[in-house]
């Protein structure tokens, strides 16, 4: 601070010194058990950067010495009984996240100390006799479980949360979505399938009553836009941006479908500036993102099983991103739609990489074709020209694998081949090309760019997103 005379007065510590400012902060994690769950991790994340202000060394091992109280509170907990303290859990996973996030700057002691395995059996302590009430120590399991990045029982706590209230199952999803949100957490199908499912059960039941815990679980998709602490991937980050908030098209009131539109719309503005300056089809994998995410997603699964449907909770969702993206550019609704019609039409070629036998993709690739028709009709006889003159493209290997039967079925190989015939070599692609072909820069680099008009083809590819976004794929932001 700067006194009133001018001259700099440096801020100094108590006489205590670190040991009695780690009792101080203690004190206050204690004293934050009467807050809601999601409030009780934010003191805890506060309490721990409060060490920041120890010189040199010192926060570290105030931070040692937190994470020693709480193995103390654990034993003490254990040999009375008890469930496992739900502050102490808090605290353990603010901690391992602030050592996740300095990583190598950590001392060595600090970083085994983080890494030890009691973390994690901690963590799965939920079910003992005696544990505090449910959504209390199921919110701690969570976070400290995501703390430790360790995601294999996520769902089994998603789906024992059925059974507690709307505000804190929509406290629960809000818990798992700020480490997605921040990096420190890999954006996985499986951890995307699992929120998905949980978000969409809460829209599906009566949330009229939790408004104010729709309003922060909306308010953390928002700051998807923000930078994060870490480093997190562009393709992770873009993934993340363009499916998950989708699920919003099936929440009950319209202030919060009209929101996550306008965010969709800057992601996708983002995306498309980007592929612009960098050369790169960042709009082909958002698309080809969103199709894969649409295949997964509970309600999508539903229609699929049923005898006769029109899809209409897929459309729903399929609407929202469409609206998003032909709005996100005046003028260009056009060719924003070839876009989308493009990844379409590609799919017939590709299959789910961990679901090979199923044809989801196909299937949800068709509800966003026909959605984008309706929101596009100028699209006409100039759209099918436009696909026919496009590129093949690529597309995610970590999503999409290329189907083993291609050679098989000529009659669907019609894409960009002479009077909508496949070119000859196309029966051999299946045995030709593995699991990375040349990337998709190059590629549109030596054919003329993406959506050239040149009739050279080049071969279906499955590429992985640091070949589909290039060098840029390393930034730790994006849209």
């Amino acid at each position: 601070r700067t006194s009133e005379e001018g001259s700099d007065v440096s801020l100094q510590l108590p006489e205590l010194g670190a040991d009695g400012l780690v009792a101080g902060l203690v004190q206050v994690v204690q004293g934050a058990f009467s807050e809601l769950p999601l409030a009780r991790g934010s003191i805890c994340r506060k309490a721990v950067r409060a060490l920041s202000v120890l010189p040199n060394t010192e926060p570290w091992a105030a931070l040692d010495q937190m994470l020693d109280w709480v193995e103390e509170q654990c034993s003490e907990a254990e040999e009375r009984g008890n469930g496992p303290p739900v502050m102490a859990m808090h605290l353990a996973a603010a901690c391992l996240e602030r050592i996740f996030e300095f990583g190598d700057a950590c001392p060595e002691g600090t970083l085994q100390h983080g890494r030890e395995e009691k973390w994690v059996r901690l963590a799965g302590t939920a079910e003992q006799p005696g544990a505090p009430l449910l959504s209390d120590i199921l919110c701690a399991s969570v976070e400290l479980f995501l703390a430790v990045r360790s995601t294999d029982r996520i769902a089994e706590l998603l789906i024992k949360s059925n059974e507690l209230p709307v505000d804190s199952q929509l406290q629960l999803a809000s818990i798992v979505l700020r480490p997605l949100r921040r990096g420190t957490v890999s954006v996985t199908t499986e951890l995307l399938d699992e929120l998905s499912a949980h978000i969409c059960g809460i829209f599906a039941a009566d949330s009229s009553s939790a408004v104010g815990d729709m309003d922060r679980l909306l308010a953390g998709f928002v700051k998807l836009h923000k930078p994060v602490p870490v480093h997190v991937r562009l393709a992770d980050r873009l993934r993340l941006c363009v499916t998950l908030p989708t699920v919003f098209a099936l929440a009950p009131l319209k202030k919060y479908r009209e929101t996550v539109q306008r965010m969709l719309q800057t992601s996708m503005l983002k995306a498309l500036r980007q592929s612009a300056a960098c050369k790169e089809p960042y709009l082909d994998f958002a698309v080809a993102c969103f199709i894969h995410f649409l295949s997964r997603l509970e309600p999508f699964k539903t229609e699929c099983s049923a005898a006769l449907t029109k899809y209409p909770l897929s459309s729903k969702v399929s609407e929202i991103f469409v609206e998003a993206l032909l709005r996100c550019e005046p003028g260009r609704n056009l060719e924003l739609a070839v876009v989308a019609l493009r990844v379409c039409d590609r799919t017939r070629f590709f299959q789910d990489k961990e679901l090979p036998a199923s044809d989801a993709v196909q299937k949800a690739a068709s509800v966003l074709r026909h959605v984008v028709e309706k929101n596009c009709p100028e699209l006409g006889r100039q759209g099918t020209a436009l696909l026919q003159t496009a590129e093949r493209g690529s597309m995610p290997s970590e999503l999409y694998a290329i189907r083993q039967d291609i050679g098989q079925q000529p009659q669907a190989l019609t894409m960009g081949g002479e009077g909508g015939r496949a070119p000859a070599a196309m029966g051999a692609i299946a045995d030709k090309v593995s699991d990375v072909a040349r990337p998709m820069a190059a590629a549109a680099r030596a054919g003329g760019g993406m959506g050239s008009s040149s009739a050279t083809k080049r071969p279906l590819a499955v590429v992985g997103p640091a070949e589909v976004l290039g060098e840029s794929a390393k930034r730790p932001h994006c849209a």
